[in-house]
């Protein structure tokens, strides 16, 4: 199973890996070294191929992501019923989750089982809602973009972490709202929409506002590649035109009143 942009289908330039096994039952200890050794030659593999390893270790390499059908459910129990910060990040990682071999069924009844568990639990919703407002769109004051450094002392708007990230994130929440369990950010405004959980009109904005953030990141990271340059999430404001500018701040104006909106219905700031 891949978790995170993977499982979403929606990973670009440098993406690093974020797998793991959902056994049927508990592994008898013949097995468990079976499944060692597999995990190991997939993700030195994959590391090999450029999917380098995962710095949170969120890989089959480590066991506690290579476990039972029964043993995951505990986990998700537990990130739900004690939803401390760190029970949030998992969840934001793992409720995006998708089989890419293997028996589907057993993927497909966790996360059934997850996401039905996270829509009768407000309280844990609550804390994913707090989790969404961590990452805001650059925008302040009169709409002028607020930008960052990106480590080599230059500026610009990071697009992943404040632009991408913002709306999977609130579109996830949205999800989970509706007991909507499947993990691609698109198929889920559409299953909200058609659900009532979102207005159309909404659902339609968010999704353009992805559209278009992705766009002007891969073809930063793409002129970057052609150009010998390791590909960054940070893009400079100065190097789009005038009306990508104007276009970039109405897509993160709309993801800020999306925040809002959210903020108010749970209450968290």
């Amino acid at each position: 199973i891949v978790f995170g942009s993977q499982a979403r289908e929606e990973q670009t330039a440098r993406t690093d890996q974020d797998n793991g096994l959902i056994l049927e039952r508990k592994a008898r200890d013949e097995e468990a070294r079976y499944f060692e050794r597999l995990s190991t030659f997939v993700c030195d593999g994959l590391d090999q191929l450029g999917y380098v390893y995962c710095p949170g270790e969120v890989m089959a390499l480590n066991s506690k992501w290579r476990v039972s059908l029964a043993k995951w459910k505990r986990h998700f129990d537990g990130w739900i019923d004690e939803p401390e910060p760190k029970s949030v990040m998992h969840s934001s990682i793992f409720f995006d989750m998708r089989c890419v071999h293997g028996d589907a069924g057993l993927v497909a009844e966790l996360l059934d089982y997850a996401t039905k568990r996270a829509k009768e639990n407000r309280i844990f919703r609550r804390f994913m809602a707090a989790n969404v407002l961590k990452h805001r769109p650059p925008i302040g004051f009169f709409r002028r973009f607020v930008q960052e450094d990106d480590g080599s002392h230059s500026e610009g708007l990071n697009l992943k972490h404040r632009g991408i990230v913002p709306i999977t994130d609130l579109v996830r929440m949205r999800a989970l709202e509706g007991g909507i369990s499947r993990p691609n950010t698109f198929r889920r405004i559409e299953l909200a929409a058609a659900a009532g959980i979102m207005n159309e009109d909404d659902a339609s904005s968010l999704r353009d506002a992805l559209i278009l953030i992705n766009r002007i990141r891969l073809t930063y990271q793409a002129e970057q590649l052609a150009a010998g340059q390791q590909p960054t999430n940070f893009v400079p404001p100065d190097e789009l035109s005038p009306l990508m500018r104007r276009n970039l701040k109405a897509a993160f104006m709309l993801v800020k009143e999306a925040q809002e909106a959210l903020a108010l219905r749970y209450q968290v700031h």
